[in-house]
Order: structure tokens, then sequence, then C-alpha cells
């Protein structure tokens, strides 16, 4: 079983260990582990102190000292090992393996993938070889990465030396049960050792603890050892608590301690097994409601619902604890013993670990992302130039492309008359309108632009290995000029055939005669000054020597102005065409009166169902109307991008992260819902509130039926907090955010 901790875990039941139980585990440990001291051991888990048993919804196993973070685990199949927090107090108890600083973000989990195993490509052998090593099957080991001594990993190898071949390294080295920024590295407390854990990944450091002196350990432990002594001797006078005086304090003390509001409601019997039983202190005997005079725990409760300690229902014999007075004099009075353990007194004086840290988990904000897909009434039109229609996402720009391409590529040849009825006397040469026609091959078209036949060939060849087997393909492709020079062109010839695949303005000057080259380099020319097409060539009425103020040799420029701009012969008869459709290369579709063929129709005009007796259509609408349609028939999706995740595509709008605050029962209380929108846990963030806040939190799921997304409920008036909170850990910007507006 690898990554034990991949996803949040709850804690089942919880129990103390008995003297006995902590003495063989301590044993088991220090068999497992032979760097592994008694004294070390007594750091991290003493048999003079508390230990409590935490068993897991995952199958794990928690052992759990009085200073309250797991110092050890079970991984539910017999195996136990250290935890990270464990790791980072001692000096190194365990093999290890290093490795390469980037290798280490692909084993940390994220909150959409659970972190991969370590790979023996990505593991550093020692000078002296992989045999070095000395691997072993099953073989409890962590990693580290090569610069930073603090272990960042824990788990078991799965091959051994004999298994690996030094001239091909690969495969798996070892399972991943414990990780940093796992849910058991949260549950423990968040720290970090040093500076070279951060929130992607694990880098070197050079603030690295150092190691500990395994001299001086034990002058300290030996001292430790005689004030626990001292501390012994201390609670050996203090007198046992009577039964019922016993029980109530454990009552108050579960209160206090281990049962908060978000646990409530809870029956009796989980109340007193899960809570009252390890609150007992440590020198106290054990807890017993047969020894005291209420007899039973039920008898007990309801005596604390007629003190008004608390709120009971009994139903059928069947006692659950319902709401908890913490204003009452007896519960603000009452104070938890202190503990006797040496780690909870080093725990009290801030020894044992570092403050609370607030990790950044992400460094930029989200990316956000409208996109549509084509629905049943545009997936025709959007598979007719060469899209994906059933899986393919498209901007607002990208959808009028595909709209731009169809009207200018289709309806120019296919449904113009002029076009169609074009001659070998028309003013555009069949070459040009060959290069607009998606049906004509990839060959054919190069040599229409001018192009030998050699290289013509020579290039479809490279194109069609590559899936570039027609126009249509290499239109759809998105074609950059490198990706050409890689199939064999030279910059130059790439520049030219991108700006003769989409500009109709170069197609045009190609079908009056002027060289290809020469029209790709007039085409850029007058792009930059604005004029991208025949249309806007036209509007401007360009005198000759405008053009050649553009850069247009005189004999170029006289053509231009003769056939685009006074409609006159070009080098050919001119045809029984309109001026406009007749200069174009591809006849220019009036972008202001679109024809509308079959396709827009279907796609764009017409409903699905019956029509109406006697409903009539448009033959001809703006491009920019077209525009509006097409948007209309395709439904709204969105994409959010966040740093180290896979982008998150769903249907529908965004929705924003909701912060408001409500009072029920006499109580302020703080709500927030809408996270997952933006690849954020829950969980995690109750989480760490609780820590950061200090107040009650819970994770509730929202009303409806079909609903996944949960809400965050804290206790209080949070807003500010919560908003600050998701700023400087999740860069959640506040224009992402709805909160509540202020008074007045």
């Amino acid at each position: 079983m690898s990554n034990c901790f991949k996803k949040e875990f709850k804690v089942t039941t919880q129990s103390l260990m008995g003297k006995a139980d902590v003495k063989k585990l301590r044993s088991q440990l220090l068999a497992d582990f032979p760097r592994l001291t008694k004294k070390l051991l007594d750091q991290v888990l003493s048999d003079k102190e508390d230990v409590t048993v935490l068993k897991c919804s995952n199958g794990t196993t928690l052992y759990v000292p009085s200073d309250g973070a797991p110092a050890f685990f079970d991984d539910g199949f017999g195996g136990t090992y250290p935890t990270l927090t464990t790791l980072w107090r001692l000096p190194p108890i365990m093999p290890e393996l290093v490795t390469h600083a980037p290798v280490s973000k692909f084993l940390l989990p994220r909150e959409r993938s659970a972190g991969s195993d370590m790979m023996l490509p990505g593991v550093i052998p020692p000078e002296e070889g992989w045999h070095a090593l000395g691997l072993e099957v099953n073989q409890k080991r962590c990693i580290r990465v090569q610069g930073n001594a603090m272990p960042f990993a824990i788990g078991k190898i799965l091959v051994s030396n004999d298994e690996v071949d030094e001239a091909e390294i690969k495969g798996k080295a070892m399972a991943v049960l414990h990780v940093y920024r796992d849910s058991l590295w949260t549950y423990s407390g968040r720290k970090l050792p040093n500076n070279g854990f951060l929130a992607e990944e694990v880098v070197a450091s050079e603030g690295d603890a150092p190691s500990v002196n395994m001299a001086a350990p034990e002058v300290e432990v030996e001292e430790d050892d005689e004030e626990d002594e001292e501390h012994e001797e201390e609670e050996a006078d203090e007198e046992p608590m009577d039964p019922d005086s016993l029980l109530e304090y454990c009552f108050f003390a579960a209160l206090k301690t281990s049962c908060t509001d978000a646990e409530l409601p809870i029956s009796a019997d989980k109340f007193y097994s899960h809570h009252m039983q390890p609150a007992r202190p440590g020198k106290q005997p054990a807890l017993d409601a047969k020894k005291t005079s209420y007899k039973q725990i039920g008898k007990f409760i309801k005596a604390m619902h007629k003190a008004k300690h608390i709120t009971v229902r009994e139903v059928k014999n069947n006692i659950t604890i319902l709401s908890v007075d913490r204003g009452s004099a007896a519960y603000t009075s009452f104070e938890v013993r202190d503990g006797a353990s040496k780690a909870a007194r080093v725990s009290n004086t801030d020894a044992l670990v570092k403050e609370e840290e607030l990790v950044a988990l992400r460094t930029k904000p989200p990316v956000v992302t409208d996109l549509w897909q084509p629905n049943s009434y545009t997936k025709p039109l959007f598979s007719e130039m060469g899209c994906d229609a059933k899986n393919d996402y498209f901007t607002i720009a990208e959808a009028h492309r595909v709209l731009e391409r169809y009207v200018h590529e289709k309806l120019s040849v296919g449904n113009n008359p002029c076009a169609t009825g074009a001659t070998e006397d028309s003013s555009v040469s069949d070459a040009t309108a060959a290069a607009a026609a998606p049906s004509l091959g990839v060959s054919e078209w190069l040599r229409s632009i001018g192009f030998t036949a050699d290289d013509a060939s020579r290039f479809e060849e490279a194109l069609a290995s590559d899936g570039f087997d027609s126009l249509r393909a290499l239109r759809a492709g998105d074609l950059t000029s490198s990706d050409l020079v890689a199939h064999g062109m030279s910059e130059q010839k790439a520049q030219w055939v991108l700006v003769a695949l989409f500009s109709e303005l170069s197609a045009s000057l190609i079908g009056l005669g002027i060289p290809a080259q020469d029209s790709s380099r007039y085409a850029e020319a007058l792009s930059s000054d604005g004029f991208d097409s025949v249309r806007a060539v036209q509007a401007m009425q360009l005198s000759c020597a405008e053009f050649e103020q553009l850069g247009l040799r005189p004999a170029d420029a006289k053509k231009m102005h003769a056939s685009l701009v006074l409609g006159e012969k070009g080098g050919a008869s001119v045809q029984d065409c309109p001026d406009e459709a007749a200069s174009s290369a591809a006849s220019v579709i009036d972008e202001s009166a679109v024809p509308i063929d079959d396709m827009l129709l279907n796609s764009l005009i017409k409903l699905a169902g019956g029509q109406k007796k006697g409903a009539t259509f448009p033959s001809h609408l703006p491009l920019s109307e077209l525009k509006a349609k097409i948007i209309e028939r395709m439904t709204p999706f969105h994409k959010v991008v966040v740093e180290g995740e896979a982008p998150l595509i769903k249907k529908g709008s965004l929705k924003l992260i909701s912060i408001e605050t409500k009072r029920a029962a006499g109580h302020n209380k703080t709500h927030v819902a809408g996270l997952e929108s933006f690849l954020v846990s829950p969980d995690a963030v109750a989480q760490a509130l609780k820590i950061k806040l200090g107040c009650t939190t819970a994770v509730l799921k929202l009303p409806g039926n079909n609903v996944k997304e949960q809400e965050v409920l804290l206790q209080g008036h949070c807003v500010t907090e919560v908003v600050d909170y998701l700023r400087e850990v999740y860069c959640i910007e506040k224009k992402w955010l709805i909160t509540p507006k202020p008074k007045g």
C-alpha cells in the first residue's frame, strides 16, 4: 500500500495504550531501526508518558505521545514507521535515498493528484555504485534531496540490489507511504524543518538544522530523567481522586480539550469512550462509571443535563448530547491539570518544535478562461472546418475565426457564382483560386504559389507524415514558421507559406501575376498599415503613388491599382462579375451581407423540430450578427488553471467563492462556499483555519440532491481572516470573492 495519507482521513477510534503495549511497541521499534537508541526513543515516545492509539479511516494507526503530534504510524499491513516530524527531531535513524530537487515535485501530493512513488532513474547512486546502496525488498527507508539533510518522504523499498540492472535503470525503487504535504503532515501541525521545504518542491538548504550530536542528547536525557524522577516523586504525593470526582473531572476535561461543537450531537457512549476516557490524568486510577455513585454513564450524563452544563435528548434509552453551555461558571472556571510527562513539559515551553508557520501553497493567482463547446446545432459547422467538435473547447475569438474561415473558404468558392463561373480570362488566375480551394492537394497548392515540383512533392510527403495531408489540416493545425522549418523548409519559405495559407490579400496579389515571394512581402507591408484585406484596400481607394510608398515596385503598384481599385484589366480580361468579386483571389465576401447557405441556416438560424408553415429565412446576414449567433448556439464552459495542477474545465459559468456571516442558535458563524471552483480543498482550509484562528470549524455538504460541493463553517465573524488566508496561501484575489457589503 503506497501513499497511505494521499487523502484526508478521519480518526475513527482513540484509546490509551497500556504500559505493556507501550513497551512492546518500543521493543519493536528498537529492533526495526538499529540506529535508534533507547535514549533517542525517549525523546519522541517515552515509556513514562501516556501514548494514545488513533485508528484512522484509511486503515492506518497513529501512535501519539502526550505532546499531541503523531510519532509513529502503522501502514495497516504490520509495518511501523516514524513520521516526518519524528525524523526531523532525531539524528538519522533510517537508511536513505538521495534524489535531485526537481524530482521531489513529482512525489509531493497535490489537491488533485496523490503523488508518485520513487522511480529508480530519480535516485542518485553513491560513488561506489548501485551495489553500495544495499537495497532489500520491504526495507524501510526515507528520501531526501541532495543538499538538504532533512528527509521529505518515508516508505519501503520495492527492489533488491540483484534486481537493479546498472545498464538499464528503470522501474520503481520505493513505495512512498508518507510524504511532506500529505494529510498526516497536515494533521501533525504543518511544521517545516528548514527553508528548503517549498510549496511545490524540496530544494537544497544551507540552513539545515545540524545533526543531533550523539553525546549531547545523552546528557540532556539524563537531566530530563532526573527531572522526571523529581516530578514523579511530586506526583507520588498526589492523592488519587475519588471515583465521582474523577468522573466529573474527565467530563469537563473532555469538553475543554477534545469534544468541540463540530462533533455535536454525539451519543453518551461515544462521548465516554472517545473523549472522557482519554482525558483521564495519567497518575489517576482507571475511569470506571460502575465504581461511582451513578453506576451508569447515562445517569451521570442526565445529572449534567439537570445541572444545565449540557443539553441532551433521550429516545428509547439512547442518550445524545446536543449542546454544551460553554459559558457556565463550572465550565469557565475548570482548569485541565498539567501533564506530568517530559514531552508535555517540553511542549509547554515551546522547546520541541517551532511555531506554526503559514505556508503559501501557490505563488501565482488562478487563470480563468471562458470557453464554449459546439452543441448539436454547430457541431456540423466545426467538423466541416476540421475541428474536433466533440472534444475541443473554443474561446470567443477562436469560434469567430472558425466562422470567418468558413465564410471566406466555403462560400467564396462554392456558393459565389462569380467564383464558379471564372474562366482563364478572369482577373484572378486559376492558381489563385486553387490557393483558396480546400479540396486542392498540398503539392498542387505549393506549386500554385511558386514552389518547384520537386520541392512541392518533398514538402507534401514531410507534412503528410505528421498528419497534415490537406489544406484543411494545415489551416486547422495552427502551424508556426518553426514547425514548417522542422519539415525541411527554409525560414523564408516558411513565412511565405504561412502568409499565402492564411492571407486573402496575398492570394489576390499572386493572382495578378506578382511572384509569390513578392506577394507575401507586399501583403505584410500592407497589413502593417491596416490594409489586411482586399476590402480594406478597395475602401481606401489607394493611388499608385501610395502603393509605391508602401514598398511596391511601380509595375506591381499599377497592377494593384488597376485591378483592385479601378477594377480594370490587370493582364487579363475582366469577367462579367462585380468589380469587387473579380479582384479577390477567392471572390471576396461582403461581410455586411454574407450569403446564407444550408450549413449556416441549420447551424445558426433554424430551430430544431418542425417549422411553422410559411416561415421564411434571410438569404443574407451581416458577419457580425452571425458571430453573435454562433456563440448563442454553443454551450458555455470555463477553464481554471492553477499553479502545479491539471486544468479544471467545467460546464457553465464560474462560481465565485462566497463568504457570508449568519447567526444561528445565538452564535455568529461564517460560511465559506465555492472553494472547489479554484481547486481548493474545503477540508484543508477548515483544518488550517482551525489551527490559525483557534476556532471551531466544520465541513458541511451544501443542500441539494445532486450537489457535490461543500462549505466550510467557522465559529465567529471571520470574513477578513478568511479573505487574507485565501490571498496569502492560494493567491485568490478579491475579484473572485463575494463578501458581505459593509453596512452604511
